[in-house]
């Protein structure tokens, strides 16, 4: 049995992956797929998807399927990863990595400046009241060039609405008509390990 365990992590590492693990949690890939379907990478450990709890939206993994070709990487919104804000542009508001933490925005029109992904693995999450019905654009303003960040929209139980990866300056989201009144989340976020600051432009309508 000792043989078997030994096999199959060994196979994980090399990126030929068992149909099933176990709920075990062994480590990701250094190339290529991090971890096997149905499992994400959560620091540097390929955990069970279903073993996370998600039931209140703080976790939400987004899956292979869901990340363009040149972005394929599983990321967890939960803060959970305690960091280092020291010498961060906003770290005064630091945490604002999880839903339970997420800084407020309000208004018809909101710029928000001061922000920054920092430092590498940080993840920033801002609450947004939204009426049923209601569109929302965002823009997160970057320069690309000095660090590639990306962004999500999540709804109000944390399931992704809307998702902008690209590899020039800025991100814009769009939710053309919100299902229900409540909290959505903006998550801004960099690719890898990227770092960067950026302000955010909200219009509502």
């Amino acid at each position: 049995m000792r043989y078997l365990i030994i096999l199959s992590t060994a196979a994980a590492l090399a990126g030929c992956f068992a149909p099933d693990l176990g709920t075990t949690p062994f480590r990701c890939a250094a190339e290529g797929k991090k971890c096997p379907d149905d499992y994400v990478c959560v620091g540097s450990l390929c955990v069970l998807e279903s073993s996370i709890d998600a039931s209140v939206g703080d976790v939400r993994p987004l899956t292979d399927g869901e990340l363009m070709p040149s972005k394929e990487r599983n990321v967890i919104f939960d803060g959970a990863i305690p960091l280092d804000y020291r010498g961060c542009l906003d770290a005064s508001s630091e945490p604002n990595d999880s839903r339970a933490e997420a800084s407020s925005l309000s208004g018809s029109q909101t710029v928000s400046t001061g922000w920054a992904v920092c430092p590498a693995r940080d993840v920033d999450q801002f609450a947004v009241e939204l009426t049923a019905g209601q569109q929302l654009k965002v823009v997160v303003d970057f320069k690309h060039k000095d660090g590639d960040l990306d962004a999500a929209l999540l709804d109000t139980v944390g399931v992704k609405v809307d998702v902008s990866k690209s590899e020039t300056d800025n991100e814009e989201l769009l939710l053309t008509s919100a299902p229900e009144a409540g909290t959505y989340i903006v998550v801004v976020y960099g690719f890898g390990d990227a770092v960067n600051e950026y302000s955010l432009k909200l219009t509502y309508d």
